[in-house]
């Protein structure tokens, strides 16, 4: 006859009476009746159903999200400031030192930033070619609003000369910058995006002087070559004035144009 004394347990209430394991077996069956998860549509009720998740985690989660977008957005508005800077200043000391006396270190200086702040935007080979490119974009002349070019060849040449002119006012930076294009370490304006726009105006010119779209196009490739030949050439050279290197394009052009020499 089994004793009607309550078998020993341990802490958590398990039957430890090695002859009690029919109360062990329903001590098992009870644990496992408790524990089980709802089936049926008792389950949707559970904690991690969408229908009871708190909606303060939602919104928890999106302040962070928004959080986060603010912190990269204030990092990317510091980064452009700080190139700016860095820019400003590398320009002014290239103006009033020249470029082969400033140093990395002096532009930190002047613009109050670190030097592997001025080293995170560009070298100072880098630094000079994006401060010659951006003046380059900038002085870009507007297209012709003539529907008919009467004399093509003099819009060309006025087109690019504003280039050449240019280049000649600064004549010590702008051998520099194309040196530096020269070594091809450094991507350009003026081999990438300023090229295909002023292919595309010398372009129009034509066609608005009556030459085919294809014509058109083959000519103004050939005029912008003889130009960087021409600027190049000048920036070889050590006189500053740009006069025979715009008179030798203005012919380059001409002949390009009109099919006979100027």
């Amino acid at each position: 006859m089994h004793s009607l004394t309550p078998a020993r347990t341990s802490r958590r209430g398990f039957p430890c009476d090695t002859r009690s394991a029919h109360s062990a077996a329903r001590w098992f069956a009870h644990i496992c009746r408790a524990r089980r998860p709802a089936c049926g549509r008792h389950r949707t009720n559970s904690l991690n159903s969408p229908t009871t998740r708190s909606p303060y985690r939602l919104e928890k989660g999106s302040y962070n999200l928004n959080m986060f977008t603010e912190r990269v957005h204030s990092r990317s508005l510091a980064r452009d400031a700080s190139r700016v800077k860095v820019l400003s200043a590398a320009e002014e000391l290239f103006v009033r030192r020249g470029f082969a006396a400033t140093t990395i270190r002096q532009i930190a200086e002047s613009a109050a930033v670190s030097v592997g702040t001025v080293m995170a935007v560009a070298d100072k080979n880098g630094l000079l070619v994006e401060i010659f490119d951006r003046k380059i974009a900038s002085i870009h002349p507007a297209p012709s609003g003539v529907p008919i070019a009467q004399d093509p060849a003099a819009e060309i040449i006025d087109t690019l000369g504003s280039f050449v002119r240019f280049f000649a006012a600064q004549p010590d930076l702008a051998r520099a910058y194309t040196a530096i294009l020269v070594g091809g370490k450094h991507p350009s304006i003026i081999f990438a995006e300023l090229s295909g726009v002023l292919i595309g105006q010398v372009s129009d010119v034509l066609i608005r002087a009556g030459r085919s779209a294809t014509d058109a196009s083959a000519t103004a490739r050939i005029i912008h070559r003889a130009y960087l030949g021409e600027v190049f050439i000048w920036a070889g050279q050590s006189d500053p004035n740009p006069d025979s290197t715009l008179t030798e394009l203005e012919k380059t052009v001409r002949y390009l144009v009109n099919g006979k020499a100027a």
